[in-house]
C-alpha cells in the first residue's frame, strides 16, 4: 500500500538551475503534525543567494523557500492551535524546543536548530506537512500577496526589542531593502528621526514614501552628513540591515556617546573596528537572530495596528508554475523589484 502522494515543488539541483518537480507527501500525519496546502510566498535576499550558490544548503537537490503561508488541509492527533480551514503563517526555524535555550523562549538559538528551504525542504511547493508550534493563524483581513512579509517582520520585531527608540532620537538605517524599510517604519512608529542611506537611489525613493525623514546615497560623505544633521551630536542608534564590514567602522563613527549600534544585516567576513571610538563614546554593539514564537505573535499585531505597512514593499507577483523562470530576472534587476511574491493556484 502507498502510503504517500506527489505533490509539485520547486527544487534547487545546482547553483543556478532550479526546476518544478515532483515530491512525496506522507497520507497519515503524525501527532502534532498538520497538512498546509500553499497559498502565497515570498522569494527573499536568502531565497536567491542559495539560488546562486554564495549561500550552501545542506544538501541538493533541496526545495526552496522558507516566508509563507497556508491553508490548513487536515490535522493530525492532538493539534490544538490550528484546525482545518484556518489560514496560516509559518515559522521556517528548526528547534528541537527541549534544549535550555528554547525551553527559555529562545528557540532562535537552539544549537541543533535551522531554516526550512537551506536545511531541510522548504516552503515552494504545493503541500507541506508541519508541526502546529511553527504555525500562526492569520485574521483573513491580511493580504495573502503581503502575508509572507510577516515573516521577516518578525526578525525586525525581535531586533527592535534590544533597541530604545524615545521621541526625536536618530535612528541612522544602513540599507533600504525590504527589513530595512520594515525597520523605518517601525522606528517612526517608535517616534523616532530617520535617515536611511543606501547605494541605490529606486530604493532610497520608496524609503521617502514609507516615512524617511532623510534620504542619503551611501557615496555621499555620511560621516559629515550625519553630524551635520544632528548638530555634530551623532545618532542615537545605528541599525545595520546590510551587513557589510565597513559599516559598523562608520556606524562607531557617527554615534553619539553610549550610542547604540544594531548589527542586523549579517556578513561572513571579519571587520575591523575603532576601538578607541568604540572604548572613548561607551559604544553599545547588539547582534541579532531570526525571531521566536512570541515575535510572529507580536509582528501579526504590529500589521494589524497599522503601525507598518507592507503593501508597498511587495513589487511583483508570480505564478507558481513561472517561478523558476524568474530567478535570474529578479537577481539582475535587483534596484527596482524589492520583494517578490508567488502564489498557489
Amino acid at each position: 500500500m502507498d502510503n504517500t502522494t506527489q505533490c509539485n515543488a520547486i527544487f534547487l539541483e545546482k547553483p543556478k538551475k532550479a526546476f518544478i518537480g515532483s515530491c512525496e507527501i506522507p497520507k497519515e500525519l503524525k501527532q502534532h503534525e498538520v497538512l498546509i496546502k500553499m497559498l502565497s510566498a515570498s522569494i527573499c535576499e536568502t531565497d536567491l543567494k542559495i539560488y546562486d550558490g554564495s549561500i550552501k544548503t545542506k544538501k541538493l537537490p533541496i526545495i526552496m523557500g522558507h516566508e509563507g503561508v497556508g491553508k490548513v488541509i487536515a490535522i493530525g492527533d492532538n493539534v490544538v492551535s490550528v484546525k482545518e480551514g484556518d489560514i496560516v503563517l509559518i515559522d521556517p526555524n528548526i528547534y528541537d524546543g527541549t534544549c535550555n535555550l528554547c525551553r527559555k523562549g529562545l528557540t532562535n538559538l537552539c544549537p541543533s536548530g535551522g531554516l526550512l528551504g537551506r536545511d531541510i525542504d522548504g516552503l515552494f511547493r504545493e503541500y507541506i506537512i508541519l508541526r502546529e508550534t511553527n504555525l500562526y493563524r492569520l485574521p483573513s483581513s491580511i493580504d495573502l500577496n503581503i502575508a509572507p512579509l510577516i515573516q521577516p517582520l518578525s526578525t525586525v520585531v525581535h531586533a527592535q526589542k534590544y533597541i530604545n527608540v524615545n521621541i526625536n532620537d536618530v535612528v541612522v538605517i544602513f540599507g533600504t531593502g525590504v527589513t530595512g524599510l520594515m525597520h523605518l517604519q517601525l522606528v517612526k512608529a517608535r517616534g523616532g528621526f530617520t535617515i536611511c542611506i543606501d547605494k541605490l537611489q529606486s530604493r532610497l525613493e520608496i524609503a521617502k514614501k514609507v516615512g524617511a525623514d532623510v534620504t542619503l546615497l551611501s557615496d555621499e560623505n555620511i560621516e559629515r552628513k550625519i553630524l551635520e544633521l544632528t548638530n555634530e551630536e551623532g545618532a542615537e542608534i545605528v541599525i545595520d540591515a546590510v551587513g557589510h564590514p565597513d559599516i559598523a567602522k562608520q556606524a562607531i563613527k557617527i554615534l553619539k556617546p553610549e550610542g547604540t549600534l544594531l548589527q542586523f544585516g549579517i556578513s561572513t567576513k571579519e571587520m575591523q573596528l575603532p576601538m578607541y571610538d568604540l572604548y572613548f563614546k561607551e559604544i553599545k554593539i547588539q547582534g541579532v537572530r531570526s525571531s521566536t514564537p512570541i515575535d510572529f505573535i507580536d509582528a501579526i499585531k504590529v500589521v494589524l495596528s497599522g503601525k507598518v505597512d507592507l503593501t508597498p514593499l511587495v513589487s511583483m507577483v508570480l505564478e507558481f508554475n513561472e517561478a523558476t523562470e524568474k530567478f535570474d530576472y529578479i537577481i539582475e534587476n535587483k534596484a527596482s523589484i524589492i520583494r517578490p511574491i508567488i502564489r498557489f493556484t
